[in-house]
């Protein structure tokens, strides 16, 4: 037993040094010492001195050493057995002492996972304090039993106590009368008490943040917390039986009584005990034991996280730990599937409308994978699971397609391309036959909108080149694509019947994802603009077409008075409406020079329009490329670097603009100066002739 003391002596001294003092050095000596330069801001605290029968009393409990401890405990407890041992002293100890450390004899056999040690303590009721919080701690569930156990038994006993104490005084017929005038004084006095002790909800707070500093474990720090964070199932299975929960945080942007005071008091302790809370809400375990869809727990977890981030900055590295190891379990429990049954469950599963067990559906909806796209799970939608499932889904009807040879890939692909119209008529008039079911494979069925949307773009490139079909068709020599409002040519009468089937396909994806999913995809967005330019267009070019037929009969009616009048005086005038003298008919008419038109003229807008809605429509091969395992990537980069372009062009912009402001500053003088010169002299001048003065403010707009 004597090196065991001298260890703890040891260590008590260390413990001594650590505070800053030395055992022979008293508390009032050091406080008066030149060294102690910060006596007025801090107070150190001492722990009571131990005598020399509690430190063999913890070095006992420390080794396992039965008979001494319960010798030790005996003593204190004042049991006879204990008094009639004459080897013992009769100086009863502490058993509730702490060593140096702040260790209690209950948490050094918890330390050391003595659990017979443990019984003897709580036999003999020593203060539990933190032992099961430091049981948990230590991960020991044998301990963490016989404390909940012990701490069940003392409130049985209290209940009993109670109700003991109620059958007592209800004995008393003229105190529980209410005749009694006793009685109605008290009830009176209780009720004034009731009414007087408003608690203040600041004086609550500063309760809690004053508690002693010897704790080891804050006050959010539950058990279940604490078994969260060690994420250890048995403990937490235990606690769970019981009803213990770990209570989800109010929101960050919460502006309640509680929260406002607690951020006002200490707001380091309330954004501390909020990682606390979801870092126990975050826990595998925890998510496995509480949650009826761990699935959709993760991932709301997983967004939470994420919005708390980007909110609470200074914290954002342990949010988006706990966002990480979210979205890690969501993947691992997919991991855990054995089948392609369980897997189609899984990524079909619906919480909103979860299926009945006695139907089979006949099409997969893939609700839950959906989700995790929605919610940017990308380790759970890249899992190798979810991503075979995916392939099997989309070579469907293709069986043995993706170990064939490339070039069998691509001439099997060339195949359905080039018969794609005859398999979208034949799906268009007879969708329950054996063609029209080749159409609804996912692979075909991409194939044949791929080769589609090409021969779209096809023809917005052949009206491009402005084939005047009017003329090859005809054979007139005079060109119809440069009249005002000409009438449309076949190729824009078929992509005008592209369009009206773009905007239906939007139509129904609108339809079927609601308006808020919609929008949150981009590339929708894209598509939505551009139907619209073509749809703008299409109404520029009625507009304009209507206008000028308008104008050509407007004319032609002058034209036929005109002639009439001149007949009647014998004066020949040119039958051509657009050679007349009149100013107002040169801008009008079918046969007007491109030169000669307004520059608000509908046709020329809708040109535009349509130059616009090309380059947009060019732009969607960027999305279908998406599907390649060496362009998809590339478009992540692509977007990426389009926002680091953004961030710098606010520093480029920044600084031009001052420079350009300080330049401004030292040259405005000059540049009028040289302007007023310029306006009072008539003669003529090269630098006022080419408005000089005015190239510097040029540059100012341009910059």
């Amino acid at each position: 037993m004597s090196r065991a003391i001298q260890r703890l002596m040891k260590d008590y001294r260390k413990a001594e040094k650590l505070i800053g003092r030395s055992t022979n050095e008293s508390f009032a000596d050091f406080t008066n010492s030149a060294s102690f330069t910060t006596q007025t801001m801090t107070q150190i605290r001492r722990e009571p001195e131990l005598t020399q029968d509690e430190k063999k009393y913890l070095v006992a409990v420390e080794r396992g050493d039965m008979a001494t401890t319960r010798r030790y405990l005996a003593i204190s407890s004042g049991t006879t057995a204990a008094l009639l041992d004459v080897d013992m002293p009769m100086t009863p100890i502490n058993i509730n002492c702490l060593d140096p450390l702040g260790r209690s004899a209950l948490s050094i056999a918890i330390e050391y996972e003595n659990i017979e040690m443990i019984e003897l303590l709580l036999s003999y009721n020593v203060d539990t304090g933190e032992a099961l919080l430091h049981a948990i701690d230590e991960e020991f569930v044998e301990a963490v039993e016989l404390l909940l156990q012990h701490e069940d038994l003392k409130q049985q006993q209290q209940k009993n106590s109670i109700n003991a104490d109620n059958n007592r005084y209800s004995n008393n017929i003229g105190i529980n009368d209410k005749s009694n005038p006793l009685f109605t004084l008290a009830q009176d006095a209780l009720e004034k008490e009731k009414k007087e002790q408003q608690y203040d909800i600041t004086q609550k707070v500063n309760e809690q943040l004053n508690l002693s500093t010897s704790r080891l474990y804050t006050p959010d720090i539950t058990p279940v917390v604490l078994a969260a964070h060690r994420d250890n199932y048995e403990i937490l299975k235990i606690l769970l039986e019981r009803g213990e929960k770990v209570t989800e945080p109010h929101d960050v942007r919460c502006d309640c009584a509680n929260c406002i005071v607690y951020n006002k008091e200490d707001s380091l302790r309330h954004s501390r005990s909020r990682i606390n809370a979801y870092k126990a809400l975050s826990s595998p375990c925890y998510i496995s034991l509480s949650s009826r869809d761990p699935i959709m727990t993760a991932f709301d977890l997983n967004r939470e996280l994420k919005r708390l981030s980007r909110i609470e900055n200074e914290f954002k590295q342990e949010y988006e730990q706990l966002a990480q190891q979210c979205q890690e379990y969501s993947a691992a429990l997919l991991a855990e599937t054995r089948s392609s049954k369980e897997l189609e469950i899984i990524l079909n599963y619906d919480s909103e409308n979860p299926p009945v067990l006695s139907e089979t559906p006949e099409k997969m909806n893939l609700s839950r994978l959906k989700l995790a796209i929605r919610y940017k799970q990308k380790k759970f939608v890249s899992h190798a699971h979810c991503q075979q499932l995916l392939a099997s889904l989309w070579y469907e009807g293709l069986p043995g397609f993706r170990r064939r040879h490339s070039v069998i890939k691509i001439l099997i692909t060339t195949l359905v391309g080039l018969l794609f119209p005859v398999l979208s008529i034949a799906y268009l008039l007879m969708p329950r036959s054996s063609i029209g079911r080749i159409m609804r494979q996912p692979f075909i069925k991409f194939i044949c909108h791929s080769v589609s949307y090409i021969f779209f773009l096809i023809l917005l490139f052949v009206v491009s080149l402005r084939i005047d079909f009017a003329k090859v068709l005809s054979g007139i020599e005079e060109e119809t694509n440069e009249r005002r409002g000409p009438p449309p040519n076949p190729v824009e009468i078929a992509i005008m019947f592209y369009v009206a089937g773009f905007i239906w396909a939007e139509i129904k994806q609108l339809y079927q994802e609601g308006l808020h999913q919609y929008m949150a995809d981009t590339w929708n967005l894209l598509d939505w603009v551009t139907n619209c330019l073509y749809v703008a267009a299409i109404v520029l070019r009625v507009m304009a077409y209507i206008k000028v037929n308008q104008e050509e009969r407007d004319l032609q009616n002058k034209a036929i008075s005109v002639h009439g009048s001149h007949n009647s005086s014998g004066v020949h005038t040119p039958n051509h409406p657009n050679l007349t003298s009149d100013p107002v008919s040169i801008s009008t008419g079918h046969n007007v020079r491109r030169r000669d038109w307004n520059a608000w003229d509908p046709t020329l807008i809708s040109e535009g329009i349509f130059a616009a809605a090309n380059i947009f429509s060019s732009l969607k091969l960027v999305y279908i490329f998406t599907i390649n395992p060496h362009l998809g990537p590339l478009q992540i980069s692509l977007g990426r670097m389009v926002h680091d372009i953004l961030k710098f062009s606010v520093l480029i912009l920044l600084v031009a603009f001052a420079f350009a402001c300080g330049l401004n500053q030292l040259f405005w003088y000059y540049a009028r100066m040289k302007k007023s010169e310029c306006e009072l002299d008539a003669g003529f001048d090269e630098y006022c002739a080419k408005d000089i003065h005015k190239h510097f403010s040029k540059d100012f707009n341009y910059i």
